[in-house]
């Protein structure tokens, strides 16, 4: 996945017409304040305000959730719908790293967790009546596995709020929880910051030796 460095990088690229140098304005800490304020708005992060403690784990500090939106879906074996999740969850307890899931712009008809391999146990027992109407669904790696025929009631997308950590708190190496069509809108939306701001224009004045350029 890409990283923090990367995008600034690509950012530096575009601003200076292919050819970064030391001497450009626009340095990599402004370039990085302005990124991740993109990702925030695109992923609509909000802080995960729920402590909670179970056979002592806790939610650490610094968890934020990401809602990552249309999400497709395609048809599963049984009446089941399959979707890949777009970046792998904080691991928290009670597998509360996937922390809602629900129809594309449906949040009131957010969709149930269920163990893993319970479904037609509690088909078998008559619990599945315990759900009271709601969709049950399971989450392993990165594959989501929704027990409804989605499809079939005319639903082709989902939407998803994952547990991720803050982007203050990821270094510049590490991995940005962001799909690639998402990395995308985050640059462009970084870059045109920095366009309507004509100080950020490369000071012409100060011509570039090729030694400065950034390879």
């Amino acid at each position: 996945m890409t990283t923090k460095s990367q995008l600034i990088e690509r950012v530096r690229r575009i601003l200076s017409g292919g050819y970064p140098s030391n001497r450009d304005r626009v340095k990599d800490a402004e370039i990085e304040k302005y990124l991740e304020s993109a990702i925030n708005r695109l992923l609509k992060m909000e802080m995960f305000n729920m402590t909670y403690t179970v056979d002592g784990m806790s939610i650490p500090d610094g968890v934020m959730l990401a809602t990552y939106e249309n999400i497709p879906v395609t048809l599963g074996l049984n009446d089941t719908c399959t979707a890949v999740l777009p970046t792998t969850p904080m691991y928290l307890p009670e597998r509360m790293g996937v922390f809602s899931v629900y129809p594309s712009s449906y949040p009131e008809a957010e969709f149930i967790p269920i163990p893993s391999g319970q479904y037609y146990i509690l088909q078998q027992v008559k619990e599945i009546n315990s759900l009271l109407g709601r969709v049950p669904y399971i989450w392993d790696g990165r594959k989501l596995t929704i027990y409804r025929n989605l499809i079939g009631d005319g639903i082709y997308s989902i939407d998803i709020k994952l547990a991720v950590a803050d982007l203050a708190n990821i270094g510049p190496n590490d991995p940005l929880p962001l799909s690639p069509e998402l990395e995308e809108q985050a640059i462009q939306a970084c870059v045109q910051i920095f366009l309507t701001e004509p100080r950020t224009v490369r000071d012409e004045s100060l011509e570039a030796s090729p030694e400065n350029y950034i390879k």
